[in-house]
Parts: C-alpha cells; sequence; structure tokens
C-alpha cells in the first residue's frame, strides 16, 4: 500500500506536521475539560488548607501573646509597692499589660473580621473580661496591695478566649 492510496494519509504524508498537530489539537480537545476540572479543584483545595494553616498561626500568636499577658499579670499583681525599683518595675508593668490588651483587641478583631464567618464568638465581651481582670481593682493605684486572687480572675478570662480559640483551630 502506497503513501497516497488513502486521502488522511495522503496529507500526513505531505504534510507530516499537519498531522501531528492535528492529533494533538484532537487530544486536547477531549483531555483539556478533565485538565481544567482537576487544576480548579487543586487550586481551591490547597487554598482551603492555606487559609485553615493561616489562622492556626494565626491563633498560635494569639496564644502566645495571652500567656505573655498573663505572666506580666501574675507579676505585677504579686509585687508590692514598697521601694522605687518596685514602683518603677510596677510603671513598666502596668504600660506592658495596657499595650498587650490593646494589641490583642486589635488582633481578635481582625482574627474575627478575617475568619469568624458562621460561627462568631461573643469576642468583645471575652476582651472586656480579660481587660477588666488585668486592669480592675488597685491598677495604677499608688498603695497596689498584692492581690492573689486578682490573677485568679485573669487566668480564668484568658482560660476562656483561649478554649474558643483552641475551638476554632481544631
Amino acid at each position: 500500500m502506497s503513501c497516497m492510496s488513502q486521502p488522511a494519509i495522503q496529507v500526513a504524508c505531505v504534510f507530516p506536521e499537519m498531522f501531528i498537530l492535528e492529533q494533538i489539537g484532537k487530544f486536547l480537545y477531549y483531555i483539556a475539560p478533565a485538565l481544567v476540572a482537576v487544576g480548579l479543584g487543586t487550586y481551591l483545595v490547597q487554598k482551603f488548607f492555606v487559609s485553615r494553616a493561616n489562622e492556626a498561626t494565626l491563633i498560635d500568636l494569639l496564644l502566645r501573646d495571652f500567656e505573655a499577658l498573663r505572666s506580666d499579670s501574675l507579676e505585677y499583681w504579686n509585687l508590692t509597692s514598697d521601694g522605687a525599683e518596685n514602683d518603677k518595675r510596677q510603671k513598666i508593668l502596668e504600660q506592658k499589660m495596657k499595650g498587650a490588651i490593646r494589641g490583642i483587641s486589635a488582633d481578635i478583631q481582625y482574627y474575627c473580621d478575617r475568619y469568624c464567618i458562621y460561627k462568631k464568638a461573643d469576642w468583645a465581651s471575652l476582651m472586656e473580661k480579660v481587660a477588666d481582670a488585668c486592669t480592675g481593682g488597685e491598677f495604677e493605684s499608688l498603695n497596689k496591695q498584692v492581690d492573689a486572687k486578682r490573677y485568679l480572675l485573669i487566668v480564668n478570662a484568658i482560660s476562656s478566649i483561649k478554649s474558643e480559640l483552641f475551638r476554632r483551630k481544631l
């Protein structure tokens, strides 16, 4: 059988590049929808998992900030106000605690705006409890006394937010 006996083979014999391009075109015609579906599905799954990983990282940062606030609160509420060195340390801790509360409040607001689409906790009231626990009582007073019970209030308030964050992380 010669190269010129059939019409399709005649074109392939004369222009082999055209035949190859035509076969590639037919192949892509049938395989392209599947490739697009797989590519789109992969993109969406990756976007979901990247979003969850970013949320978990932000939660870890918030938990670390809460732990620092808890530690500063423990030191502040167990520090007596006698002596110039203790007064200076109290002033530093007061500023650290107020700054940490404001910073965490802003981060919680960002977290809620970004990730709390369906299930919203009452973050404002939870942060208000933390702020009241940390800065209540004789906070910033000249004759502040050691207040061990205040620290328990702080731990309870922080624990309620931490449990909500852990629930969202899982």
